[in-house]
Protein backbone atom coordinates (compact mmCIF):
# COMPACT_ATOMS: atom_id res chain seq x y z
CA UNK A 1 0.00 0.00 0.00
CA UNK A 2 1.22 3.23 -1.03
CA UNK A 3 1.35 5.95 1.67
CA UNK A 4 2.82 9.34 2.62
CA UNK A 5 6.02 8.72 4.23
CA UNK A 6 6.86 11.89 5.42
CA UNK A 7 3.71 12.99 6.71
CA UNK A 8 1.92 10.22 8.70
CA UNK A 9 -0.64 12.74 9.73
CA UNK A 10 -2.59 12.29 6.48
CA UNK A 11 -2.85 8.42 6.56
CA UNK A 12 -5.95 6.50 6.85
CA UNK A 13 -6.69 4.44 8.80
CA UNK A 14 -5.89 1.49 6.35
CA UNK A 15 -2.49 2.94 5.78
CA UNK A 16 -1.57 3.46 9.60
CA UNK A 17 -2.81 -0.08 10.25
CA UNK A 18 -0.47 -1.15 7.51
CA UNK A 19 2.24 0.96 9.10
CA UNK A 20 2.01 -0.54 12.73
CA UNK A 21 1.79 -3.83 11.18
CA UNK A 22 5.71 -3.55 9.78
CA UNK A 23 6.69 -2.20 12.88
CA UNK A 24 4.98 -4.68 15.06
CA UNK A 25 6.62 -7.31 12.74
CA UNK A 26 9.67 -5.89 12.48
CA UNK A 27 10.15 -6.01 16.23
CA UNK A 28 8.90 -10.15 16.10
CA UNK A 29 12.21 -10.61 14.21
CA UNK A 30 14.34 -9.98 17.27
CA UNK A 31 12.15 -9.97 20.23
CA UNK A 32 10.10 -12.95 21.69
CA UNK A 33 6.66 -12.98 19.60
CA UNK A 34 4.52 -13.06 22.62
CA UNK A 35 6.29 -9.79 23.35
CA UNK A 36 4.54 -8.49 20.33
CA UNK A 37 1.16 -10.43 19.30
CA UNK A 38 -0.98 -8.61 22.15
CA UNK A 39 0.15 -4.67 21.56
CA UNK A 40 -3.24 -2.79 23.06
CA UNK A 41 -2.67 -0.68 19.45
CA UNK A 42 -4.58 -3.98 17.72
CA UNK A 43 -8.05 -3.15 18.50
CA UNK A 44 -8.06 0.25 16.93
CA UNK A 45 -8.24 -0.88 13.64
CA UNK A 46 -11.70 -2.31 11.98
CA UNK A 47 -8.88 -5.52 11.07
CA UNK A 48 -8.98 -6.81 14.50
CA UNK A 49 -12.38 -8.33 14.01
CA UNK A 50 -11.56 -10.18 10.56
CA UNK A 51 -8.15 -11.07 10.50
CA UNK A 52 -7.82 -13.95 7.68
CA UNK A 53 -4.56 -15.72 6.13
CA UNK A 54 -5.03 -16.24 2.55
CA UNK A 55 -3.24 -19.71 1.34
CA UNK A 56 -3.86 -21.11 -2.13
CA UNK A 57 -6.84 -23.43 -1.08
CA UNK A 58 -8.42 -20.25 0.21
CA UNK A 59 -8.87 -17.80 3.42
CA UNK A 60 -9.17 -19.36 6.62
CA UNK A 61 -10.07 -16.93 9.87
CA UNK A 62 -10.24 -17.88 13.51
CA UNK A 63 -7.92 -20.31 15.35
CA UNK A 64 -5.11 -19.33 12.87
CA UNK A 65 -2.00 -20.26 15.40
CA UNK A 66 -3.54 -24.03 15.05
CA UNK A 67 -4.91 -24.34 11.79
CA UNK A 68 -2.48 -22.63 9.81
CA UNK A 69 0.35 -25.62 10.48
CA UNK A 70 -1.83 -27.62 9.25
CA UNK A 71 -2.91 -26.30 6.34
CA UNK A 72 0.82 -26.12 5.40
CA UNK A 73 1.79 -29.59 6.11
CA UNK A 74 -0.93 -30.87 3.97
CA UNK A 75 0.32 -28.96 0.81
CA UNK A 76 3.77 -29.19 1.39
CA UNK A 77 3.62 -33.05 2.75
CA UNK A 78 1.07 -34.46 0.82
CA UNK A 79 3.33 -34.86 -2.54
CA UNK A 80 6.37 -35.48 -1.07
CA UNK A 81 4.34 -38.23 0.61
CA UNK A 82 2.98 -39.23 -2.66
CA UNK A 83 6.32 -39.47 -4.24
CA UNK A 84 8.02 -41.62 -1.39
CA UNK A 85 4.85 -43.73 -1.32
CA UNK A 86 4.87 -44.37 -4.98
CA UNK A 87 1.03 -44.38 -4.68
CA UNK A 88 -1.43 -43.11 -7.71
CA UNK A 89 -3.10 -39.59 -7.08
CA UNK A 90 -6.71 -41.65 -7.32
CA UNK A 91 -4.87 -43.93 -3.65
CA UNK A 92 -4.17 -40.58 -2.53
CA UNK A 93 -7.53 -39.50 -2.77
CA UNK A 94 -8.75 -42.51 -1.21
CA UNK A 95 -6.53 -42.47 2.14
CA UNK A 96 -8.68 -41.83 5.19
CA UNK A 97 -6.24 -39.82 6.77
CA UNK A 98 -8.64 -39.09 9.61
CA UNK A 99 -8.67 -42.75 10.65
CA UNK A 100 -5.09 -42.71 10.31
CA UNK A 101 -4.32 -40.11 12.94
CA UNK A 102 -7.14 -41.23 14.96
CA UNK A 103 -4.98 -44.50 15.36
CA UNK A 104 -1.64 -43.14 14.80
CA UNK A 105 -2.64 -41.14 18.64
CA UNK A 106 -2.77 -44.98 20.53
CA UNK A 107 1.44 -45.30 19.64
CA UNK A 108 2.10 -42.19 21.50
CA UNK A 109 3.92 -38.39 21.18
CA UNK A 110 7.08 -38.64 22.20
CA UNK A 111 10.00 -37.83 19.38
CA UNK A 112 10.74 -41.72 19.66
CA UNK A 113 7.24 -42.67 18.58
CA UNK A 114 7.00 -39.78 15.98
CA UNK A 115 10.06 -40.57 14.33
CA UNK A 116 8.96 -44.63 14.12
CA UNK A 117 5.67 -43.68 13.17
CA UNK A 118 7.07 -41.67 9.90
CA UNK A 119 9.23 -44.10 9.02
CA UNK A 120 6.58 -46.63 9.25
CA UNK A 121 3.90 -44.60 7.45
CA UNK A 122 6.03 -43.22 4.64
CA UNK A 123 7.57 -46.55 3.83
CA UNK A 124 11.28 -45.63 5.10
CA UNK A 125 11.87 -48.81 6.65
CA UNK A 126 15.19 -49.41 6.28
CA UNK A 127 14.62 -53.33 4.23
CA UNK A 128 16.95 -54.66 2.51
CA UNK A 129 15.86 -53.63 -0.77
CA UNK A 130 16.66 -50.28 0.22
CA UNK A 131 19.73 -50.82 2.00
CA UNK A 132 21.04 -52.56 -1.49
CA UNK A 133 19.83 -49.40 -3.41
CA UNK A 134 22.65 -47.32 -1.46
CA UNK A 135 25.01 -49.79 -1.70
CA UNK A 136 24.82 -50.52 2.04
CA UNK A 137 24.32 -54.40 1.66
CA UNK A 138 25.24 -56.35 -1.81
CA UNK A 139 21.89 -58.44 -1.46
CA UNK A 140 18.20 -57.24 -1.66
CA UNK A 141 16.69 -60.52 -0.52
CA UNK A 142 15.28 -61.49 2.52
CA UNK A 143 17.13 -63.10 5.41
CA UNK A 144 14.33 -64.25 7.48
CA UNK A 145 12.72 -66.25 5.60
CA UNK A 146 15.70 -67.20 2.84
CA UNK A 147 13.45 -67.76 -0.02
CA UNK A 148 14.89 -65.67 -2.75
CA UNK A 149 12.19 -62.96 -2.07
CA UNK A 150 13.35 -59.07 -2.26
CA UNK A 151 12.84 -57.62 1.07
CA UNK A 152 10.44 -54.61 0.25
CA UNK A 153 7.87 -52.93 3.03
CA UNK A 154 4.97 -55.35 1.52
CA UNK A 155 7.08 -58.81 1.68
CA UNK A 156 7.71 -57.97 5.47
CA UNK A 157 3.83 -59.01 5.98
CA UNK A 158 4.25 -61.84 3.48
CA UNK A 159 7.56 -63.87 4.60
CA UNK A 160 6.87 -67.29 5.86
CA UNK A 161 8.78 -66.37 8.44
CA UNK A 162 6.85 -64.47 10.27
CA UNK A 163 3.60 -67.16 10.50
CA UNK A 164 3.97 -67.15 14.12
CA UNK A 165 3.30 -63.50 14.04
CA UNK A 166 -0.11 -63.57 12.08
CA UNK A 167 -1.19 -66.38 14.10
CA UNK A 168 -0.85 -64.08 17.52
CA UNK A 169 -2.28 -61.07 15.83
CA UNK A 170 -5.71 -63.26 13.54
CA UNK A 171 -6.86 -64.29 16.72
CA UNK A 172 -6.97 -61.11 18.04
CA UNK A 173 -8.40 -59.99 15.56
CA UNK A 174 -11.00 -63.01 15.38
CA UNK A 175 -11.97 -62.42 19.25
CA UNK A 176 -12.18 -58.14 18.36
CA UNK A 177 -14.44 -58.93 15.45
CA UNK A 178 -16.50 -60.96 17.22
CA UNK A 179 -16.27 -58.92 20.72
CA UNK A 180 -17.59 -56.24 18.11
CA UNK A 181 -20.54 -58.18 16.65
CA UNK A 182 -19.35 -57.44 13.17
CA UNK A 183 -22.20 -58.24 10.33
CA UNK A 184 -21.40 -61.53 9.00
CA UNK A 185 -20.97 -60.15 5.25
CA UNK A 186 -18.56 -57.53 6.48
CA UNK A 187 -16.74 -59.81 8.47
CA UNK A 188 -16.25 -62.05 5.33
CA UNK A 189 -15.22 -59.55 3.67
CA UNK A 190 -12.06 -58.18 5.96
CA UNK A 191 -10.92 -62.06 6.16
CA UNK A 192 -10.57 -62.19 2.46
CA UNK A 193 -8.92 -59.00 2.25
CA UNK A 194 -6.49 -60.07 5.06
CA UNK A 195 -5.78 -63.25 3.39
CA UNK A 196 -5.02 -61.36 -0.02
CA UNK A 197 -2.50 -59.19 1.53
CA UNK A 198 -0.73 -62.23 3.41
CA UNK A 199 -0.74 -64.77 1.10
CA UNK A 200 -0.48 -63.74 -2.11
CA UNK A 201 2.69 -62.43 -4.14
CA UNK A 202 1.42 -60.75 -6.42
CA UNK A 203 -1.28 -58.46 -4.30
CA UNK A 204 -3.25 -55.97 -7.06
CA UNK A 205 -2.39 -52.74 -6.28
CA UNK A 206 -3.30 -49.51 -8.23
CA UNK A 207 -6.36 -49.88 -9.09
CA UNK A 208 -9.91 -51.92 -8.82
CA UNK A 209 -9.89 -55.46 -8.70
CA UNK A 210 -12.99 -58.35 -8.61
CA UNK A 211 -10.93 -61.40 -8.48
CA UNK A 212 -10.67 -64.11 -10.95
CA UNK A 213 -12.86 -67.06 -11.14
CA UNK A 214 -9.85 -68.88 -13.03
CA UNK A 215 -7.19 -67.88 -10.52
CA UNK A 216 -5.85 -68.91 -7.00
CA UNK A 217 -7.95 -70.02 -4.59
CA UNK A 218 -7.55 -66.75 -2.72
CA UNK A 219 -8.52 -64.87 -5.71
CA UNK A 220 -11.66 -66.97 -6.65
CA UNK A 221 -13.05 -66.34 -3.00
CA UNK A 222 -12.89 -62.67 -3.68
CA UNK A 223 -14.56 -62.85 -6.88
CA UNK A 224 -17.34 -65.19 -5.37
CA UNK A 225 -17.75 -62.48 -2.39
CA UNK A 226 -18.06 -59.74 -4.81
CA UNK A 227 -20.59 -61.63 -6.92
CA UNK A 228 -22.53 -62.14 -3.57
CA UNK A 229 -26.10 -59.96 -3.80
CA UNK A 230 -26.31 -60.93 0.12
CA UNK A 231 -22.91 -58.89 0.86
CA UNK A 232 -23.60 -55.51 1.48
CA UNK A 233 -23.23 -52.47 -1.55
CA UNK A 234 -20.88 -50.38 0.95
CA UNK A 235 -18.74 -53.44 1.85
CA UNK A 236 -17.95 -54.25 -1.58
CA UNK A 237 -17.22 -50.55 -2.34
CA UNK A 238 -15.10 -50.15 0.54
CA UNK A 239 -12.72 -53.36 -0.23
CA UNK A 240 -12.71 -52.52 -4.24
CA UNK A 241 -11.11 -48.92 -3.25
CA UNK A 242 -8.58 -50.96 -0.60
CA UNK A 243 -6.60 -52.74 -4.14
CA UNK A 244 -6.50 -49.14 -5.40
CA UNK A 245 -4.14 -47.98 -1.92
CA UNK A 246 -2.76 -51.86 -1.62
CA UNK A 247 -4.13 -54.45 1.03
CA UNK A 248 -0.43 -55.06 2.23
CA UNK A 249 -1.04 -51.40 3.24
CA UNK A 250 -3.03 -51.71 5.71
CA UNK A 251 -0.97 -52.55 8.26
CA UNK A 252 0.89 -49.16 8.15
CA UNK A 253 -1.86 -47.11 8.22
CA UNK A 254 -3.41 -46.69 4.42
CA UNK A 255 -7.56 -47.30 4.74
CA UNK A 256 -9.66 -46.81 2.16
CA UNK A 257 -12.40 -43.51 2.89
CA UNK A 258 -14.92 -46.28 2.46
CA UNK A 259 -14.53 -48.44 5.24
CA UNK A 260 -15.74 -45.37 7.32
CA UNK A 261 -19.20 -46.03 5.57
CA UNK A 262 -19.50 -49.59 6.58
CA UNK A 263 -21.65 -50.58 9.99
CA UNK A 264 -22.25 -46.88 10.84
CA UNK A 265 -24.51 -48.21 13.49
CA UNK A 266 -20.90 -48.66 15.56
CA UNK A 267 -19.04 -46.11 14.62
CA UNK A 268 -15.89 -46.71 16.95
CA UNK A 269 -15.38 -50.20 15.31
CA UNK A 270 -13.33 -48.65 12.65
CA UNK A 271 -10.82 -46.98 14.85
CA UNK A 272 -10.38 -49.71 16.83
CA UNK A 273 -9.87 -52.35 13.34
CA UNK A 274 -7.08 -49.27 12.57
CA UNK A 275 -5.45 -49.83 15.97
CA UNK A 276 -5.28 -53.47 15.72
CA UNK A 277 -4.18 -53.61 11.95
CA UNK A 278 -1.20 -50.88 12.80
CA UNK A 279 -0.27 -52.74 15.66
CA UNK A 280 -0.05 -56.36 13.93
CA UNK A 281 1.89 -54.46 11.49
CA UNK A 282 4.75 -53.04 13.82
CA UNK A 283 4.98 -56.79 15.06
CA UNK A 284 5.73 -58.35 12.01
CA UNK A 285 8.62 -55.30 11.31
CA UNK A 286 9.83 -56.36 15.05
CA UNK A 287 9.90 -60.00 14.44
CA UNK A 288 11.95 -59.25 11.42
CA UNK A 289 14.80 -56.99 13.44
CA UNK A 290 14.76 -59.56 16.45
CA UNK A 291 15.71 -62.12 13.63
CA UNK A 292 18.04 -60.23 11.42
CA UNK A 293 19.87 -58.59 14.26
CA UNK A 294 18.72 -60.54 18.01
CA UNK A 295 16.61 -59.01 20.41
CA UNK A 296 17.10 -55.34 21.25
CA UNK A 297 18.27 -53.83 24.21
CA UNK A 298 17.00 -50.55 23.46
CA UNK A 299 13.91 -49.52 23.66
CA UNK A 300 13.91 -46.42 21.64
CA UNK A 301 15.66 -48.42 18.72
CA UNK A 302 13.51 -47.90 15.57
Amino acid sequence: MQRDEKNPNKWTNDERANGEADRLAGRAWGEEFSHVQNQANAPLFRHNGGIQVITSAGSIAGRIPKRLPELLTMERGLPALQKATQLTVKAMELLDNEATLRGAKHFGATMYSVSHWAKFYTHHWYTASRACKFGQVDSAECKCCRDGVNETTAHIFQCTDKNEVHLEHHRKLMAFLADQQLPNGLLRIIEVGIDLALLSDNTPQGETWDGDDDGSNIKKRVAQLLNDDEINTEYKEAFRQQPIIGWEYIFIGKFAKGWKNCWTERGQWATKFAILMMTWGRACWSSRNSTTFGKKTNSYAI
